[in-house]
Order: structure tokens, then C-alpha cells, then sequence
């Protein structure tokens, strides 16, 4: 490209016009030679089908005849009537040879080189025989559908394509005489044209020289201040003969109002444009000559402005020396170009200088996080400016500060803003607000730290102002209340905790007053049962109004703690008391149930001793007492006697429970199992004068997917299942015709380390003095005769036994819901 550049236009011009002459000539010769080949091909091919039509014609009838003789005549007379004839023959329709032109025998091969598909008449193949390229064309010899056989004539290309030589060797001299021509008359046009280059070229030589007194072009003939008679003498475009036009003078202000009265403002409409009009390089040398003049006018403006702009550099530079903030200007690949003495002091080094030629890479370097850089960058390409972009810088020694940078894009001569693109350099400023941050940061993490205190609080904390207004909204709020900080703000606490409105109700008062406001163990109402709080209210300043933290705690849990706690204690006193009357009660029970048995061993007649004393006393004992016994109904009083106290006997071996060691053995068992064991046990408890049949409650299951088995002892755990399966149905018994169908829910799943058993039902529910005291012994809302009170006093034993606990939620006519704790892992 270089060497091409170093030739001439006019060379350029001479060679490109030949080139692209004698390219269209070999085009053109080409194809002409290529049509006129075609053509003579096209008639060779004719008329060898020709000649083999007639060979076939005429071989019609000496074929049928068998004439031998005449078939080689017609063959021979073919051969000799063209020189362009190789061979020709006939064949058969069995493709024997009758007849042929060759001298030294028939090459058998071309029996089979061209032969005729079904339905052909004609046939044009090109054979290679070695030595030359020969078009054989084959006719069919037929008479109407009787195939004779077939005639083949054979010319030679070769010859065909020596009487194309000629034509082509003179259509392609003719082209290139056309294109040596052509030449001549490109270097003529080029030299022409390069003449008035060179001039043009030598004017600007001299113009870079200094010389602006030259013309680069012929004087017009006619100047505009003779056409339109103007009698402007300051104009100069009339002093200078080489300007056709005021207007092309005009950028130098040189025009008089009259002569801009004059324009027309279309130079093609310009009469004295037209008149002295001429081609692109007049055109080109006017207005070279009007830019030397434009730019000598200029030159003037420029020294004018110089003296201007080095008064407000100086300007410049007293503000930039004597600036308190860092004043810098940079590249936007991380260099400074200059900094001011405040800049370079803020940063440790020793000079202005110093520091330009120390910082070589502002972002690696300058910036603490070189990432701050890259960002800082993005916003001046995509804004043009930024103010107050506040990053960690590095001074000299290391030392981080913060500073709040500020800058806009600048082009890089005049330091003016340009289009986007064209902005190369950055200036602003840079000031040092490392102590306010440091204050800033020191309040953000004491608030920080004030957050995360408030927000890791599971209680309910809330900030209020004087008008009980939310102000501050902590983690444990939203996620009771489910409103976000955000949006709890300024709105009154009474209205986002409406289960606590009532209870608010002195808020106002404390803090007017400035004192604390407490209330232990609020009742609420819930869905899943009756819940626990405490509400505290804490004045921020005692003496003023100012607003309060108010906190409160959710104590269910606590509470029901409290509540097993003392049951566990109730329990363990009663079970010391079961204890010691069950021992006590056991010697009589004994005696009393010994002697009732002993009674009715007398009364037998099994027994040699009684038939014998009732003989001695006169008594058939066989036959009259069993009648009078009967009569009197003292077998049933005897036998009512030992089932009442056998059922004491079973009341106090449970009492016994309480202070015994189980020595029974432990195993894992699957808990959905067993609670469905415990289902088909209970179904057959029924019992129709007590109105309950436990085959009529609709019993739901709810186990969870995967739970493990439960280290237990299964026929205790069975033991509690079935208690509070039992319960539940009595509960369901005394329900109102009116209610909804009977129904008992069992739930299985996973709780901690736990597993988790609740047995609800829908029935009659109980009171909360009832609940608190439902797994004393002996404690029942049964009637009398219907229940000991002593069925979930074992369960509770048993679950305590296990490690667990048992717990009920209950309402009158919302029914009960036991919960069963047992551990996964024996302890």
C-alpha cells in the first residue's frame, strides 16, 4: 500500500484506464471467441447428423438386398466428399460391420462406443481414441418399426477446431490494438489532468512556507464588484483580483451590508458565478486561495485571543496555586496530568511534580479499592461529570483516608467541554472527609450494633413517640405481626397489635408521666388455644414526653412449663400419698376380698368339710341350701362384694404405680403402628348404657412421611393411647344431636429431637380450672360410678416414665387436643 501510495495520480490514471481497457477487451475477446466457437461446433454437429442420416437413407435398400457392394460405395463416397471424415460404416441390426472406411481393419471396440437406447433415432457421443478427439454420430437404419441396423460417421475435432484458429487469432488482435489506443489516450487525459494538480501543489508548498501571497489559480474575468456596480472600497474581495465572489471572502467579515443585500444565497444563481464558472479545480484553487485569506484574518483573532486566554490562565493558575481543596486534572487511563500544591500535600508528597510523576497508575496506586476506580470512570462516560463520589484513597505512606472526589470529562487542548467521545481528560476536585466519616461510620455501627441487639430479641420491641406512634419496628414485630419496619412506621401501636389495644390503653398516661408500665401474664385468644405476654412500657426520658420503648414477651411456653412444673410436683406429692394409702388400704382390702372367697368356699358342696358339718346341723346342704341361698340373693351379694373389692384392688395396684420402678423392657416401635394398633382396641370398647360407641366416631390420621421408631415400652404407650382415646369418646357422648358428627384427629411427626402425638376431638371440650387439674388422680368430670380419675394420672405417669411430657389445650365447646413429647433417643 505504500509503494502504491508513491506513485503518481497521473501514472495511477494511465495504468488504471489501461487495465481496466484491456480487461474488458480479453473479456470481450473471450466471449466473442468463445460465441464464434460454439457456432461452428453447432454446424459441424449438424451437419455430421446430417450426413449420417443420409448414409442410413441410403442403405435402406442395399441392406435388405444384401448388397455388399453398394453399402461400401455409399460408405466410400461419405468418406471422400470430407477431408474433416475420419470413418464411416454400417452395421447390422445383429452389429455385424457389412461396410467400412478403414484400411487396416475394423477397430471392433467402436462397435459399442455409441450405441442406440430404446426410442433413439440419432445419437452424438465424442470418442477419444488416443491419438484425437472424434464426434461420432450414429442414425438408425429402420423401416417403419423394423430395425435394420445402424450407420456411424466419425469427424475429427481437431480439423473442426483448426478452422476456428484463424477467426480467433484476429478477433483478438483487433483488441489489442483497441487497447493500445485506449492507453494513448488515458496518459494524454492523465497529463492533462495532473498539470493543473502539480500547480495547486506548489501553491500549497509555498503556503506551508509562509508565502500567502500567491494565487493558486487564473484570475476570473469578470469580478462581482464590477457586475453589481459596488462601491464598497473595504471589501476584499474587491481589492483581490483572485476572488470571483464577495461571499467566498465573507468568512474573513470582509462584506459590506450592501454586498450581503446583494446575495443571493445560491452561487448557481449567481450571475457572475456562472459567467466566470469553470471545472472542479478552479473551483478547487478559488477557494484554497479564500481559505488563505480566511486564514490571515484569523491569525490576527488569534493573537488577540492568546493575549486574552494567557490573562485567565494567570487567573486560573493564582486560584489553582492558592485552593484550599485538591484541585487535579487526569487521563482517563489513570494518570495525572497536573495537581495542585493542596492535592499533593493531602496525599504526603513533596511536590506538585512529585506527586504527577510518582502516581503513574491512579487506580492501583491512589485508590484503596481499585474496583472504585472503574466505577468512578463508568459514571464520567455515561454522565460527562460527578460530584461528590466519596472512596478510600491511599496517601505516600499507606495511610487510608476517605475522600469526596468530584470531576467532568474535558477535552485535552482547552479543557472545554466537547462531545462525549471526544473527552480525553478529567479535572475536579478532592476533599479530605476522612473525620466526618470516621463520625459517620462510628454512628452506623453503634446503630448498627443497636439493631442487631433489638433485632435478635425474640420479644415483640417497639419504638413510640409522644403520640404512640411506631418509630422504631424491630425483627421479632414483623415476624408476630408479618409488617415490614417500613411500613409500621407512624402508624399507632394500638392499631398493629390490636390484641393488645386494651390493654395500651395506659400508654399515653406513662408517658406523660414518665413512669414504666407493667402488666404480667396478658390472656389472648388464639386460634390454636389461649396465649400468654408481657407487656413492659419504658419511658426514653423521665421527665419529658419524648416517646418510649415498649416490649412484649410471648411467655405461653414459659407458662405451660410452669403449669407441668407444678403438675410434677402435685404428682409427685400425690404419688408419695398414693403410696401410703395404697399400702394401707391393702391389708384390709386383702382380708376383706380373703373373706368373701372364703364365704363362698363354705357355701360349696364340693367341699367334704361343709357336707359334713351341714349334716351334723341337719342340713341337706346339696339340695336346701343352694335353694334358700338363691332365694335370699346371697351368692349375688357375695359376688358384688368381690368384684367391688377387686376393683379396689386394681385402684390401689395403680396407685402403687406412681411409686414403683417399671422393670419392664424397652424397644424401638414404629409410632404409626402402634397409635393404629391402639385404634382397632379402642373400637372395641363400646359401651350403649353409657351412650358412646366408638365405632361411630370418624377417626382422621395425619402421620408424617419417614418418622423414626420411638425407643418404648409399646403396652404402656398403648396403655396412654387407648386413655385418651376412651376420654375423647366420652367427651363425644354427651354431645347435642344438633352438633357435628363425632370425630377424633390423630397427628405423628417429628418436633426437635422429639416425636409428637396429639389425639383431638371435637367434643364438649373443659374449662381452665379443669385443664389445670386433669391428670391429678382421682380428679373427673365424669358422674359418679363412671370414671375413677385415675386413667391420665397413669398416662401422665407413663410419659413422665419415658422421659416425656403430656400437655392439653382445651375450651369449653371447642373441644381438646392432648399432646404426647416422647424422646427419639433413649436416655
Amino acid at each position: 500500500m505504500r509503494r502504491l501510495n508513491q506513485i503518481s495520480i497521473r501514472a495511477k490514471i494511465t495504468v488504471g484506464l489501461t487495465a481496466i481497457l484491456m480487461l474488458f477487451g480479453l473479456m470481450l475477446a473471450t466471449v466473442v471467441s468463445q460465441a464464434a466457437k460454439r457456432s461452428v461446433l453447432t454446424e459441424i454437429a449438424r451437419r455430421g447428423a446430417i450426413e449420417a442420416r443420409q448414409v442410413a437413407t441410403k442403405a435402406v435398400d442395399p441392406l435388405l438386398a444384401v448388397d455388399s457392394l453398394r453399402l461400401q460405395n455409399i460408405v466410400d463416397e461419405v468418406k471422400d466428399a470430407n477431408d474433416d471424415m475420419q470413418y464411416a460404416f454400417i452395421m447390422d441390426a445383429g452389429r455385424t460391420v457389412v461396410a467400412h472406411t478403414f484400411k487396416g481393419g475394423f477397430p471392433v471396440a467402436l462397435t459399442e462406443a455409441n450405441l442406440l437406447g430404446a426410442g433413439q433415432t440419432e445419437k452424438l457421443v465424442l470418442l477419444d481414441t488416443g491419438q484425437e478427439l472424434i464426434y461420432d454420430f450414429a442414425a438408425r437404419l429402420a423401416v417403419g418399426d423394423y430395425e435394420l441396423g445402424t450407420a456411424r460417421v466419425g469427424l475429427s475435432r481437431d480439423k473442426v477446431e483448426a478452422v476456428t484458429r484463424p477467426l480467433l487469432r484476429t478477433i483478438f488482435l483487433a483488441t489489442a490494438a483497441a487497447v493500445l489506443v485506449a492507453a494513448l489516450c488515458a496518459s494524454v487525459f492523465a497529463r492533462t489532468l495532473t498539470r493543473r494538480l502539480n500547480v495547486l501543489r506548489e501553491r500549497s508548498r509555498q503556503l506551508i512556507l509562509g508565502n500567502m501571497d500567491l494565487a493558486p489559480g487564473p484570475a476570473p474575468e469578470i469580478r462581482c464588484w464590477e457586475r453589481t456596480d459596488c462601491n464598497q472600497p473595504d471589501c476584499r474581495a474587491r481589492a483581490n483580483a483572485g476572488i470571483r465572489c464577495w461571499q467566498m471572502a465573507a468568512a474573513g467579515n470582509v462584506a459590506g451590508e450592501e454586498n450581503a443585500a446583494q446575495g443571493t444565497g445560491d452561487c448557481l444563481d449567481c450571475p457572475v458565478y456562472r459567467e466566470n464558472s469553470g471545472d472542479e479545480f478552479q473551483s478547487l484553487a478559488e477557494a484554497f486561495n479564500a481559505m488563505t485569506y480566511t486564514i490571515r484574518n484569523r491569525e490576527a483573532e488569534r493573537d488577540k485571543a492568546l493575549r486574552a486566554l494567557r490573562e485567565s490562565e494567570r487567573n486560573y493558575r493564582d486560584i489553582f496555586e492558592n485552593a484550599v481543596e485538591g484541585i487535579y486534572r487526569s487521563t482517563l487511563d489513570s494518570r495525572f496530568i497536573t495537581v495542585n500544591p493542596s492535592m499533593a500535600r493531602m496525599f504526603g508528597y513533596d511536590s506538585p511534580e512529585d506527586m504527577v510523576a510518582s502516581v503513574t497508575n491512579i487506580g492501583e496506586q491512589l485508590y484503596a479499592a481499585p474496583e472504585d476506580r472503574v466505577e468512578f470512570i463508568r459514571r464520567i462516560r455515561s454522565r460527562g461529570e460527578i460530584a461528590g463520589f466519596e472512596i478510600r484513597l491511599r496517601k505516600k505512606d499507606g495511610t487510608v483516608i476517605w475522600c469526596a472526589v468530584s470531576g467532568r470529562a474535558v477535552s485535552g487542548e482547552t479543557g472545554e467541554t466537547d462531545a462525549i467521545g471526544a473527552r480525553t481528560q478529567i479535572e475536579g476536585l478532592c476533599v479530605d472527609v476522612t473525620a466526618r466519616k470516621q463520625a459517620e461510620l462510628a454512628l452506623r455501627e453503634a446503630r448498627n450494633t443497636l439493631a442487631n441487639i433489638i433485632n435478635s430479641m425474640p420479644s415483640i420491641i417497639a419504638g413510640v413517640d409522644a403520640g404512640g406512634r411506631i418509630t422504631q419496628w424491630n425483627d421479632g414485630a414483623r415476624a408476630v405481626t408479618g409488617i415490614a419496619a417500613e411500613d409500621a412506621r407512624g402508624k399507632e401501636i394500638d392499631r398493629l397489635l390490636p390484641g393488645f389495644a386494651s390493654h395500651l390503653a395506659g400508654l399515653r398516661a406513662a408517658l406523660s408521666a414518665g413512669k414504666p408500665l407493667t402488666k404480667r401474664k396478658i390472656e389472648l385468644r388464639a386460634a390454636e388455644g389461649p396465649r400468654y405476654a408481657d407487656l413492659m412500657v419504658f419511658p426514653l426520658e423521665p421527665d419529658s414526653p419524648s416517646g418510649a420503648v415498649v416490649r412484649i414477651d410471648d411467655i405461653t411456653e414459659r407458662v405451660r412449663m410452669e403449669e407441668i412444673m407444678i403438675q410434677s410436683e402435685k404428682m409427685v406429692s400425690l404419688g408419695g400419698l398414693a403410696a401410703g394409702m395404697a399400702h394401707e388400704i391393702n391389708n384390709p382390702l386383702g382380708g376383706i376380698i380373703q373373706g368373701v372367697q372364703n364365704i363362698q368356699r363354705r357355701f360349696s358342696p364340693e367341699l367334704p368339710a361343709n357336707v359334713s358339718d351341714a349334716a351334723a346341723c341337719g342340713l341337706d346342704i346339696a339340695a336346701a341350701l343352694p335353694c334358700y341361698l338363691e332365694r335370699r340373693q346371697i351368692p349375688a351379694f357375695l359376688e358384688g362384694i368381690r368384684e367391688c373389692g377387686e376393683r379396689a384392688a386394681r385402684i390401689v395396684s395403680n396407685m402403687l404405680a406412681f411409686s414403683r420402678k417399671s422393670e419392664s423392657r424397652r424397644e424401638r416401635v414404629n409410632l404409626p403402628a402402634l397409635l393404629d394398633r391402639s385404634v382397632e382396641l379402642a373400637a372395641n370398647d363400646y359401651d350403649l348404657k353409657k351412650q358412646y360407641d366408638f365405632k361411630k366416631i370418624a377417626i382422621t390420621r395425619d402421620y408424617e412421611a419417614g418418622l423414626p421408631d420411638v425407643p418404648c415400652t409399646p403396652i404402656e404407650i398403648e396403655q396412654v393411647v387407648l386413655n385418651l382415646l376412651k376420654n375423647a369418646a366420652h367427651s363425644l357422648a354427651g354431645r347435642p344431636a344438633s352438633a357435628a358428627a363425632a370425630h377424633i384427629g390423630l397427628k405423628a411427626a417429628r418436633d426437635g429431637d422429639m416425636a409428637r402425638i396429639e389425639i383431638s376431638d371435637n367434643g364438649a371440650g373443659m374449662t381452665e380450672a379443669a385443664r389445670k387439674r386433669v391428670f391429678e388422680p382421682f380428679f373427673t368430670t365424669k358422674a359418679v360410678g363412671e370414671g375413677t380419675g385415675l386413667g391420665l394420672s397413669v398416662s401422665y405417669f407413663i410419659v413422665q416414665k419415658h422421659g416425656g411430657t403430656i400437655t392439653v389445650s382445651s375450651e369449653p365447646g371447642r373441644g381438646a387436643t392432648f399432646a404426647v413429647l416422647l424422646p427419639l433417643e433413649a436416655a
